[in-house]
């Protein structure tokens, strides 16, 4: 992010961020362990460095930039951020706890998760599960 403000009034943020011309972590599955490892890194820096949840971390919402010669990893669309609404995130790449009804009280462990699943497609081109159902199958929720 190069800069940054709240508008109180309309209840919005306004974000400006630099130009990322070298895609996004989607256009390179199946890229090395090395370059798997600094979108991770990256990535979980950048998390660490706000109070936000962010809700829709996903390798279409991690953009490149080159910079020096180096690839830096930037994390984009901050829409969903904080929203806690039904409309959250994308299914495949949601922690288990966003699927129940507590899902308000959720925290940064939902954006850990996606990052993992993010990892597991960077690895495999492939996600973790090959459907919503296949997932819900495998996780037991509890709402209380």
């Amino acid at each position: 992010m190069i800069d940054g403000w709240l508008v109180p009034e309309k209840k919005e943020a306004i974000i400006i961020t630099e130009y990322c011309d070298q895609g996004t972590v989607e256009d390179r599955l199946g890229a090395d362990e090395s370059f798997v490892w600094q979108v991770i890194f990256q990535t979980a820096f950048a998390l660490m460095q706000t109070s936000l949840v962010h809700l829709d971390i996903k390798t279409e919402n991690l953009f490149l930039t080159k910079r020096r010669g180096q690839i830096l990893v930037k994390v984009g669309d901050w829409g969903e951020a904080n929203q806690g609404t039904d409309r959250v995130g994308t299914k495949l790449y949601q922690a288990p706890e966003l699927w129940g009804k507590n899902r308000e009280h959720s925290d940064q462990r939902v954006d850990v998760f996606a990052l993992g699943v993010v990892a597991y497609r960077l690895m495999t081109g492939e996600y973790p599960f090959s459907s919503i159902e296949e997932l819900k199958s495998t996780t037991v929720v509890a709402d209380k």
